[in-house]
C-alpha cells in the first residue's frame, strides 16, 4: 500500500519554525490498510509523529506552528493490523522565512505625543506564501501591540494609513507581521515610531479694521452726529512655525463663535500670515486658534491667540456754519479723535450727496493723525451735498478707490437731506421743488 502524492509546505514564515500540512492521496489498494502514521524526520534518522495514528479515511495532518526546523523531510507510513510499512512515502521540507523589509512610518499627526499617518513597506524576498500583512503599534520589548489596520491583502499595494490621536504614551514602534493561509508569524519586521510636532508661536496680530466712519448732516447751522463703531477686525495675522515644517501643507485659523468654531482662512506653509479683511467681526471669546494641517490630518490641538480689538472711533463730530448766506457754507470741521489712536496715519473729510458716500468729493487735503480739525472755505456751494463724512486711514492698510465699502451704513440719519431751498430737513420719502 503506497501512498501518493505526498506534499508539505511551510507556512510558518519565521526563519528556522515549521508549521503547515501534510497532505496526500490514498492508495489504490486499502485492504490491509489499518492506520497512517506521521513523522517529521532529520537528517539522523530521527523521527517524531505528528499527532496521533490516522484512520484510512484522512489524507492530512497538521504540523503545528514553530516547530523547530531541524527536520528535513515529511513521512507518511501506513500500517496493517500487524506490520508498520518499512519505505515510507517522503517529501524533503524547506523552511520559508518571509519578513517585510524597507519599513516608513510617516506621522502626519502633528500634535505632540499622538501618532498617525502612513505605513509603507516593501515585501520579502519570498512572499510566495504570503496572504497578507498584519499591522500594530507595539511598545519596545513588542507587547501590548495594538492593531492600528485591517490585514493587507499580499497582493495590494503595500502601504496602510491609521487613524490619527494614537496616544504615543503605549507605543515605541510599529510592526509589520507577515501572514500565510496558515499562521501569523511570531517575530514581525518593527521600525521606530518617530512622533511629528509641528505647531506655531510669536503670534501677533495688530487690529487695522476700526476706521469707523462717523456722519454729519449738513443742516446749514444744525448738526446731527452719528457714531458707526461696529466692533469689526481687520489686519496681518502673523506667527512663527515651530517644529516639524516638512509634514506641514497648510495652517487654519479660526475664531471661536458661540455655535462652535469658524474658519477665518487657511495659509500654506511657509508664508507664516493670514490677511484677515477689515470687516470681518469680533468673535464673542476674542480668541484666535491657529491649527496645522498636514496632507491627512488637522492638528486636534490649536495655538491661541487673544484678540485686542483696536478701537479708533471717532466722536463728538461737529460742523458750524460760519457763512451767513443761504446755500453758503464754511467753517471748521472738528471732531475727537480715538482713544486708541496708534493705528492712524490719517483723516480723510468728504462731502457727499447721501449717507453711503454717493457722489464724494474729499474736502481739501489728507487731515494728519494728531489733528482734529478741517476748514470748509468761504462761499461753499451747498447744493449740491448733504453730508459730511470722516474716515480713518490706518497703518499698513491701502483705502481703495471704492471708499463706499469702508463707510459703515448708518442707522438712522441716512434717511434725511438738506433741503435745498431752506434750513430745514425734509425725508427721503418726500420731495420739495423751490
Amino acid at each position: 500500500s503506497n501512498q501518493t502524492g505526498l506534499d508539505f509546505i511551510d507556512k510558518d514564515l519565521d526563519a528556522g519554525e515549521l508549521g503547515g500540512i501534510v497532505t496526500w492521496q490514498t492508495p489504490v489498494d486499502t485492504s490491509q490498510l489499518v492506520h497512517y502514521r506521521v513523522f517529521l524526520l532529520d537528517n539522523t534518522g530521527n523521527r517524531s509523529q505528528i499527532g496521533v495514528d490516522l484512520p484510512p479515511n484522512v489524507q492530512t495532518a497538521t504540523v503545528a506552528a514553530d516547530q523547530p526546523a531541524a527536520s528535513t523531510a515529511a513521512a507518511v507510513f501506513a500500517k496493517s493490523s500487524l506490520f508498520e510499512q518499512t519505505i515510507p512515502a517522503s517529501v524533503e521540507i524547506s523552511d520559508i522565512e518571509s519578513v517585510a523589509t524597507d519599513l516608513q512610518f510617516e506621522d502626519l499627526d502633528l500634535d505632540t505625543d499622538q501618532f498617525g499617518g502612513v505605513m509603507n513597506f516593501s515585501e520579502p524576498a519570498d512572499a510566495t506564501q504570503v496572504a497578507a500583512y498584519s499591522l500594530y503599534f507595539a511598545a519596545a520589548d513588542l507587547s501590548g501591540r495594538q492593531a492600528v489596520h485591517s490585514d493587507v491583502p499580499g497582493t495590494a499595494e503595500l502601504t496602510a494609513t491609521t487613524s490619527d490621536n494614537i496616544d504615543r504614551a503605549h507605543f515605541e514602534v510599529f510592526l509589520v507581521y507577515t501572514k500565510s493561509t496558515f499562521v501569523e508569524q511570531s517575530t514581525p519586521a518593527a521600525a521606530v515610531l518617530n512622533d511629528t510636532q509641528a505647531a506655531v508661536s510669536n503670534i501677533s496680530f495688530v487690529d487695522k479694521a476700526a476706521a469707523t466712519m462717523s456722519l454729519h448732516v449738513i443742516t446749514s447751522t444744525r448738526w446731527l452726529v452719528e457714531d458707526l463703531d461696529v466692533g469689526e477686525l481687520g489686519g496681518t495675522l502673523t506667527w512663527a512655525s515651530e517644529g516639524d515644517d516638512f509634514a506641514v501643507q497648510d495652517y487654519l485659523v479660526y475664531v471661536v463663535q458661540n455655535a462652535g468654531r469658524s474658519l477665518v482662512g487657511t495659509s500654506p506653509v511657509g508664508s507664516n500670515q493670514l490677511a484677515i479683511d477689515h470687516n470681518f467681526s469680533l468673535p464673542p471669546t476674542q480668541e484666535i486658534h491657529i491649527y496645522t494641517r498636514s496632507r491627512l490630518f488637522e492638528s486636534t490641538t490649536p495655538q491661541v491667540h487673544n484678540i485686542s480689538d483696536t478701537d479708533a472711533s471717532v466722536s463728538n463730530v461737529q460742523f458750524l456754519d460760519e457763512d451767513l448766506d443761504k446755500f453758503e457754507l464754511a467753517g471748521p470741521v472738528v471732531w475727537t479723535e480715538p482713544a486708541d489712536a496708534a493705528q492712524v496715519t490719517h483723516y480723510r473729510v468728504y462731502f457727499a450727496t447721501s449717507a453711503v458716500g454717493t457722489g464724494r468729493s474729499q474736502l481739501g487735503q489728507d487731515v494728519p493723525a494728531g489733528t482734529n480739525t478741517a476748514y470748509v472755505p468761504d462761499n461753499f456751494q451747498s447744493l449740491s451735498v448733504s453730508h459730511i463724512l470722516l474716515q480713518l486711514a490706518l497703518r499698513g492698510r491701502v483705502i481703495g478707490e471704492d471708499l463706499q465699502s469702508h463707510f459703515s451704513p448708518p442707522v438712522r440719519v441716512h434717511a434725511w437731506k438738506l433741503d435745498p431751498c431752506s434750513t430745514e430737513l425734509y425725508s427721503q420719502a418726500t420731495s420739495s421743488e423751490c
